[in-house]
């Protein structure tokens, strides 16, 4: 038998089953959609009160335990639109993006020169790791670029930037 759990967003009440399926208060099952980022999703909430929600979120709080207070939740078939709550698990960020490294799933959307906060591009960090083997000393090169000593020392010891060969 499938569990249900009754549960208000905004206001509204919604059923939620530990499949994954969600029925509004008429008892409409609820259509849901692939959001930016693919996961599935459906708008919630009474009028003027409407936000999108992911359904993974919801069903993991609901139906998934989390004792040691986990704060992110990982679908263990890869598959965003498959919010059911025997596909779904606690974990840390650091565990969801290395599964999802694993799996080939990491986009890694703000890495590198992606990273909106990045000061160096690949071609930058390759001139970096260039002089510094040809005897240049992190200082040196750290005053070159206008960034910090930590800067060169991580990317020289391929602590950041590890993706730039």
């Amino acid at each position: 038998m499938v569990r249900k759990k009754d549960h208000e967003i905004n206001g509204a009440m919604y059923t939620f089953y530990e499949d994954g399926r969600v029925f509004g208060k008429s008892g409409k099952e609820i259509n849901q959609r692939p959001n930016d980022d693919g996961y599935a999703c459906f708008t919630a909430g009474k009028k003027g009160k409407r936000s999108k929600r992911t359904t993974h979120r919801i069903i993991a709080l609901l139906f998934v335990d989390n004792p040691k207070g986990l704060p992110e939740v990982d679908h263990f078939d890869s598959n965003r639109m498959n919010p059911a709550a025997y596909n779904l698990e606690w974990v840390t960020h650091q565990e969801n993006v290395r599964r999802a490294k694993e799996k080939g799933n990491y986009c890694g959307r703000y890495e590198g020169e992606k990273n909106p906060r990045a000061k160096l591009s690949e071609d930058k960090v390759r001139l970096i790791r260039q002089e510094y083997a040809n005897g240049i000393t992190q200082q040196q090169i750290s005053n070159r670029y206008d960034v910090p000593w930590s800067t060169v020392h991580n990317i020289v010891n391929n602590h950041t930037w590890n993706s730039v060969v």
